[in-house]
């Protein structure tokens, strides 16, 4: 745009086009947004109409993976200026600084997309899998499930209903009896981390 613009009057146009001949909508909001490079020259005053954005965002043109991935910013010379090695996360949360602009990195429950993650509840990481005593399947008999993990502290949550364990489900502390079929899923909650991964079971 700056290359085509001409000292004095410029008219400018913008032509929309809808999605299909055969779509019946149509919207458009476009909008001019120019920076000063200079305190030197003046211009007319902003009509009353004209909202300025609230802020400026640089969008990348790329997603990262849920199975994480590295991030690396190079400067223009091809020298590494900054890298994150972002990790798997579950959906729903995110992985950022705490404070704003500081060297740690936590994990969080709820994304902060143009907010502070200042006020945000930092966690460690996920508790780890549950481990199952006995495989998924058809048994012929009743049969008693024991639930366990390897992480001195955790609790175990647990549904049998087929919703996913959250943090204030069945506790579990003994066997479980199963004597008809029964889906059973649970995960690990520990103290300072998100929940694991829910792990599920038909019997």
């Amino acid at each position: 745009m700056k290359s085509i613009l001409r000292q004095g009057t410029n008219v400018l146009s913008v032509e929309t086009h809808d999605v299909s001949a055969s779509s019946t909508d149509l919207s458009s909001e476009p909008y001019l947004f120019f920076g000063m490079i200079n305190t030197g020259s003046t211009y007319s005053s902003t009509p009353s109409w004209f909202l300025s954005p609230s802020e400026d965002y640089f969008n990348a043109k790329f997603k990262l993976a849920r199975t994480g991935e590295t991030i690396t910013l190079y400067n223009p010379g091809g020298t590494v200026v900054n890298q994150v090695i972002c990790p798997a996360i579950d959906i729903d949360n995110s992985y950022g600084r705490k404070p704003d602009g500081g060297v740690s990195f936590c994990y969080m429950a709820t994304p902060t997309p143009g907010n502070s993650n200042n006020s945000t509840v930092c966690y460690n990481g996920y508790g780890g899998p549950v481990i199952f005593s006995k495989a998924s399947g058809f048994y012929s008999s009743s049969q008693n499930l024991t639930l366990s993990s390897p992480i001195p502290g955790a609790q175990i949550r647990y549904t049998t209903n087929g919703n996913v364990p959250k943090p204030t489900d069945q506790l579990y502390t003994s066997q479980i009896h199963i004597t008809s079929t029964k889906v059973v899923r649970a995960r690990v909650c520990l103290s300072g981390y998100l929940p694991g991964p829910t792990i599920t079971n038909t019997f």
